[in-house]
């Protein structure tokens, strides 16, 4: 069995020793509505709702409900169990900032990428740069403020923690 690509998405070919086509199948299903100028990335459900990833000319956008919302220059979606979660990262020439379930956030000079996610899909955090300060943002609500932090941020496995380094003078 060899996986190719074709331009309408991908797919897993059969082939006989000779290379004829013995069976092709598509290696996911592409759902209904979904934009065909998209590449699918992911699908998330929750209860009886289900979102998409797709890509296009490395930009990401959002499929939820026949909606596409984008482009973004980064995207993350999940769901914590009962509600799908969208978030994408817009950066241009003079500030960046995070789309979260359809509502802008705060701008930064900088948003480092990637996002990170609870294991519980019940938080996110990501590291921002404003000026020479560089902070965490969990769940929309900035932390303190620092001359430098490793990233990304990790969550401990129970999604209660979230670990990163950081740096104020001497201290760390």
């Amino acid at each position: 069995t060899f996986k190719v690509r074709e331009e309408t998405g991908e797919f897993l070919l059969t082939l006989s020793n000779q290379g004829e086509v013995l069976e092709k199948k598509p290696r996911f299903d592409i759902p209904s509505g979904f934009p065909k100028d998209l590449k699918l990335i992911s699908s998330v459900t929750a209860g009886t709702r289900t979102a998409h990833l797709g890509e296009r000319n490395a930009k990401y956008y959002f499929v939820t409900e026949g909606e596409t919302r984008g482009p973004y220059n980064d995207a993350c979606l999940y769901s914590d169990g009962v509600n799908i979660h969208t978030t994408g990262v817009v950066l241009n020439d003079k500030k960046a900032y995070v789309v979260h379930d359809g509502k802008k956030g705060k701008e930064y000079d900088t948003i480092f990428t990637p996002l990170s996610v609870s294991p519980k899909g019940n938080h996110m955090a990501y590291l921002v740069r404003e000026g020479d300060r560089y902070a965490m943002v969990l769940d929309g609500e900035e932390g303190e403020s620092f001359q430098d932090i490793s990233r990304p941020g990790v969550f401990n496995p129970d999604g209660r923690y979230l670990t990163y380094q950081a740096r104020e003078g001497e201290k760390q």
